[in-house]
């Protein structure tokens, strides 16, 4: 029979020195015993023995076998609880990459600027087994806000589609017309007293057939028209303008644009990459048993928007290049019409011209010697008498930088306030629901992963015509 008798208890002490240095003792050990107990060392083994009973000796194997279950169970413990093999960002990132692959279902909600609310929806539902058979829907509206309460707000839409049998691209805000909604017609339809508006501003509307989708993947707001102009309108004495500028258009383009290269598989892996690079801030929580969120913040930027104030550039050469034509009545002094057409160029800057007369001469010879001090070219036609032409090249206009100015506090705010949010099932190993929140005050874009619902109508164009829908094929 094995001698199994340890007279010093030597491996009994390394047994439980491994498990004191991975447990911690309870709370009510005083720090002196704590010390003594994991700092004591090893007793040497060549040191005298004493005899011990037979009961002694059992109970010493009992006690090393059970100890040795213990350290089995802690172990176990340990490994199970807080130190299996982690969920980490990169597991999580990759099972986002993965999902984008199967159907999914993109929201966007109160994305707020102040003048105009952009909300919208891109839906592909990959049913079939090549991208032929995939049927992909987008629709975003702008909400432009009439700057005058007796108008209407104005909900301009682009709607586009390709199915396997079919594509088309519906737009409605690239103009408008004005026109007065009578008062008792008012009372008649909602009661006494007639709700504002009173006055009605009607978005043209247009349908091109064949549009193809690549083309709103590559330049999403593209056959929105004029629409970002500042459109005004007037009935009688009462006056409205609605804007969409250029440098909202233009994060409203990114945010689009990101979302579309982010669900094509051609271009996922980049603009996940880019997510990754771009934050600071890269969290893993567990939210249950087998479920874990990726919380990320401090994003340097997102897609192809960087968080980062524009720098304003020098435009007065271009100012000087810029036409402006106004009508002008000789007897009244009034400015009925004009007109500013600067560089293309400029554009491009977000530098705003205030071509205005409010400090210019009223009186035809006080006007004319005012106009020719200050500008490098000055025309006037006078053929009418009651309607003077005017066009003048090379004034040194004022500029306003209030875009690069709101974009640059904008920008800024949504590097502090953006976070994308992703949930992870690590038993199926799959990511169901993604979001990115604050964008502006409220906004946020949710992407839902697998099967989508579309309702089969908004796949019609009838379902968005009209009457007065001008409808053409695409060239």
């Amino acid at each position: 029979m094995s001698d199994c008798h340890d007279p010093q208890d030597a491996c009994r002490h390394r047994n439980l020195e491994r498990i004191g240095r991975a447990v911690a003792l309870p709370d009510r050990a005083d720090a002196d015993r704590q010390a003594r107990w994991l700092q004591a060392p090893l007793p040497n083994p060549s040191a005298g023995t004493r005899k011990e009973s037979s009961f002694m000796r059992t109970h010493k194997r009992f006690a090393l076998a059970t100890t040795g279950i213990a350290a089995a169970l802690v172990l176990g413990f340990w490994l199970a609880v807080g130190h299996a093999t982690p969920v980490t960002a990169a597991t999580i990132f990759d099972g986002f990459r993965a999902a984008l692959a199967q159907s999914l279902s993109m929201r966007i909600a109160d994305v707020d600027f102040g003048n105009v609310q952009v909300s919208g929806e891109i839906v592909l539902d990959r049913a079939g087994p090549g991208p032929q058979d995939d049927t992909q829907y987008a629709e975003v509206h702008v909400l432009m806000k009439a700057d005058n309460p007796e108008w209407n707000d104005l909900d301009a839409v682009l709607v586009i589609t390709q199915t396997p049998t079919d594509a088309w691209q519906y737009c409605r805000g690239n103009g408008g017309s004005c026109g007065g909604v009578p008062g008792e017609l008012l009372s008649n339809l909602f009661g006494a007293p007639p709700p504002a508006p009173s006055h009605r501003v009607t978005f043209t509307e247009y349908l091109i057939r064949g549009r193809a989708w690549n083309d709103f993947a590559q330049q999403p707001l593209d056959q929105f028209g004029v629409m970002p102009a500042d459109l005004g309108f007037s009935q009688g004495d009462s006056a409205v303008s609605y804007t969409f500028r250029l440098e909202q258009r233009m994060v409203v383009e990114q945010l689009l644009r990101f979302l579309l290269q982010l669900s094509d598989t051609a271009t996922a892996d980049q603009v996940i990459a880019g997510l990754k690079q771009a934050a600071s801030d890269v969290r893993v929580e567990r939210t249950g048993p087998t479920t874990y969120a990726l919380r990320t913040a401090r994003f340097a930027r997102i897609g192809e928007l960087e968080f980062v104030a524009p720098v304003v550039p020098d435009v007065s050469a271009l100012v000087r290049q810029t036409l402006h034509e106004f009508h002008y009545d000789p007897q009244t002094g009034d400015v009925p019409w004009t007109r500013t057409i600067p560089p293309a160029e400029i554009g491009a800057t977000g530098v705003g011209i205030i071509a205005d007369h409010v400090n210019w001469p009223t009186q035809p010879d006080a006007l004319i010697a005012y106009l020719e001090q200050r500008a490098a070219h000055v025309e006037v036609n006078r053929t009418n008498p009651r309607q003077w032409v005017f066009r003048v090249t090379g004034f040194p206009f004022p500029t306003s930088a209030a875009g690069p100015e709101w974009l640059g506090r904008f920008v800024q705010s949504l590097r502090d306030s953006l976070t994308l949010a992703i949930d992870y099932d690590s038993a199926a190993h799959t990511v169901r629901r993604a979001e990115f929140r604050g964008i502006g005050p409220a906004g946020r874009i949710t992407l839902d992963i697998g099967q989508v619902e579309l309702d089969p109508a908004r796949l019609k164009s009838d379902y968005w015509t009209t009457p007065a829908t001008m409808i053409s094929d695409s060239k």
